[in-house]
């Protein structure tokens, strides 16, 4: 007798609804630059001209530089949403979303752009292109939900923090 096993992804209560797709939406065009970045710059090299002008050490350190990043704003979204203790509904404003409003989506194209960036691979720009457009959706459709639950303390958060490039300095709110 085979056991199944089941696994569950909680979301944190209150925190708004998730787009129907969403899973799809990252997944798909994830997908599609590993195959096109391994068969542009391992097999074919169909357009990663551009590797002969620029240095490997330059190009890994960008990489390095991106990947960081992303993961910095993957750990820091997912320790202010999934470990708080809090049961109510809260907005959450502090830590890595008082500079951005989406961290964890942010993370994946911080990820794109650095594999890009050591490639040079020209061709792997059209899945970014698509997972950027594809997440917009997603954020659109979030964003909504929250405005539903928040209201008029979400279009504050809204003016204040930007959906994709983070602020310098954290955005300050009144309690």
């Amino acid at each position: 007798m085979q056991k199944k096993i089941i696994i569950i992804m909680s979301h944190k209560e209150g925190v708004g609804a998730e787009h129907p797709r969403t899973h799809i939406y990252i997944i798909t065009p994830i997908i599609l630059f590993i195959i096109l970045i391994l068969l542009d710059s391992v097999i074919f090299n169909f357009s990663t001209f551009l590797q002969k002008y620029i240095p490997f050490i330059l190009r890994i350190s960008i990489c390095i530089f991106f990947f960081i990043w992303a993961v910095v704003f993957f750990i820091l979204s997912h320790r202010a949403v999934f470990t708080e203790e809090s049961k109510e509904k809260k907005l959450i404003k502090t830590g890595i979303y008082a500079y951005v409003r989406h961290p964890m989506y942010i993370s994946m194209p911080l990820i794109f752009i650095a594999f890009i960036l050591l490639t040079l691979s020209i061709i792997s720009i059209i899945p970014l292109i698509i997972y950027i457009l594809l997440l917009r959706s997603v954020m659109n459709f979030e964003e909504k939900e929250l405005e539903k639950i928040f209201g008029q303390e979400y279009l504050n958060y809204k003016e204040k923090v930007l959906r994709w490039i983070p602020r310098l300095i954290s955005a300050k709110f009144e309690e």
